[in-house]
């Protein structure tokens, strides 16, 4: 009895340092809601996909020089700009030199 006494506490020190939990949670992942209808999954793809159209079909122009929607928006974080605008006129696009039947929007910023 006097062996068993010392010889657990020491059982229940090591098992308490040996740095392994049954309790640890693995690697985090993020929560993500999804939509519980199908309607609201089909309005969703919509959506994204009127987005992704009205992407392609806009060209984008920083001081006359064409470029694409990611960087268009760098040179707008930069907070540089002076002016925006937006031209949908058909007759504006063909001014510039773009066919108004592929291009349906033109955004042209300059600093």
């Amino acid at each position: 009895m006097k062996k068993i006494v010392p010889l657990s506490v020491i059982l229940v020190l090591a098992s308490c340092n040996s740095g392994k939990s049954a309790y640890t949670l693995g690697n985090a992942e993020p929560i993500i809601d999804y939509p519980r209808s199908y309607q609201e999954n089909e309005q969703m793809l919509q959506i994204q996909q009127v987005l992704k159209q009205q992407e392609s079909e806009t060209v984008y122009l920083w001081n006359g020089k064409v470029m694409t929607y990611k960087k268009f928006i760098e040179k707008m974080g930069e907070k540089k700009v002076k002016t925006v605008k937006t031209l949908t006129s058909p007759d504006e696009i063909n001014a510039l030199g773009f066919d108004n039947t592929k291009v349906k929007k033109i955004m042209v910023a300059t600093n």
